[in-house]
């Protein structure tokens, strides 16, 4: 019990400049996590922001051409599974390439 209380007032009083420099050098630094958050908004707004028109278009010119030529398509047997696979593929590469742009910064 007597251990405790010297420990205790030790505590109570700011570092020395050395504790600080030391602590310092071994990057124990205080790190604020709303900074790097606001920074992740910040970028992942940029980054929507700047792929949006090619994500637009892509989706518009994709749809564009399936609501042009409904009626051209073969929709039995196999011919619905490949207008099924190539539309689905067309919509993944739109919509993950933002996604996998925020990925490789998130990584950086």
């Amino acid at each position: 019990m007597s251990d405790e209380a010297p420990e205790q007032d030790s505590k109570t009083e700011d570092p020395s400049q050395k504790k600080l420099e030391d602590a310092h050098k071994k990057g124990d630094v205080a790190k604020s996590q709303e900074v790097t958050t606001w920074f992740m908004l910040l970028g992942s707004a940029i980054i929507f922001s700047a792929l949006a028109p090619w994500t637009a278009s892509s989706l518009s010119n994709s749809l564009g051409l399936i609501i042009m030529n409904a009626d051209q398509f073969d929709l039995e047997g196999s011919g619905f599974a490949d207008f099924f696979n190539g539309l689905a593929l067309t919509l993944l590469v739109t919509i993950l390439t933002p996604l996998l742009v925020l990925n490789i910064c998130g990584v950086l």
